[in-house]
């Protein structure tokens, strides 16, 4: 299945700055959490996202997880990449297919992927759904151009 990218054409993911993400729950269904009186009750499964995202660090030493909340159907992010770290050069006879190849490979898909499988795959164990989805198969993300932007940001993640 082709999905149609939602990403910027020709913007580098690997690039240094900071970038607000979300990534959903499959069908937005309230796993991680349920509100209760305006009060998020988190479920064993927001432990386990939680702690993928702080392994982020170790597996990804150019990135930083600078906030993040995690919602009863999804999670908010704000990633800084501070190096830049280029992908793989791979080459293919179609250009279209050179970019795309080069845009899995960047930072910032790389790690959320990561994220992404393995917080599923433990989720999954405990649930006992093994090989079941979990996530999207997208993540959203917004470069943050401005301290501006990443105050209002921060402010709407608290």
């Amino acid at each position: 299945m082709n999905r149609r990218s939602i990403r910027l054409p020709l913007y580098d993911y690997s690039s240094p700055g900071e970038y607000f993400i979300t990534i959903c729950v499959k069908h937005r269904l309230p796993v991680l959490g349920t509100v209760i009186e305006q009060e998020i009750h988190l479920s064993p499964a927001e432990l386990i996202v939680s702690k993928w995202i702080d392994h982020l660090k170790d597996k990804y030493p150019f990135m930083i997880v600078n906030h993040f909340i995690i919602m009863p159907d999804h999670v908010h992010l704000i990633i800084e990449i501070v190096k830049e770290v280029k992908p793989e050069e791979e080459f293919d006879e179609n250009a279209g297919e050179v970019y795309r190849i080069k845009r899995r490979k960047m930072l910032l898909s790389k790690a959320i992927g990561y994220l992404k499988m393995n917080s599923a795959k433990e989720i999954n164990a405990l649930n006992n759904t093994s090989k079941a989805s979990f996530w999207q198969a997208n993540f959203y993300e917004r470069i943050i151009r401005d301290k501006k932007e990443y105050d209002n940001i921060v402010e709407y993640i608290k």
